[in-house]
């Protein structure tokens, strides 16, 4: 009998469902910031949004490899979440 889910189909789809979310956040913030009239006590720089969005859209591309089975699971997830959590450390140096 053929599996439907496979390790490939189950970590790219979370891959997908991750960095999609995570470009959400970074975009509507972006948004938040120059088109509405909110007031905000703390704003993150522009480009540190930018590098956020562009870690997103990278971790969207690995998501559809490896959902396409064209990348492996396991050693790309893993570097998406690198990519995150360096985008994060980023953020923490440049903000203090």
């Amino acid at each position: 009998m053929k599996r439907i889910f496979t390790a490939p189909k189950i970590i790219g789809t979370l891959l997908l469902v991750i960095n999609i979310y995570w470009l959400y956040l970074f975009a509507d913030l972006y948004y938040l910031y120059h088109f509405t009239n909110a007031r905000f006590p703390y704003m993150i720089p522009d480009y540190v949004l930018f590098i956020h969005m562009a870690i997103s859209i990278i971790g969207i591309y690995l998501g559809t490899k490896v959902f396409l089975k064209k990348l492996p699971p396991f050693r790309w997830a893993a570097i998406d979440i690198l990519l995150i959590v360096m985008g994060l450390v980023l953020e923490n140096i440049i903000m203090n």
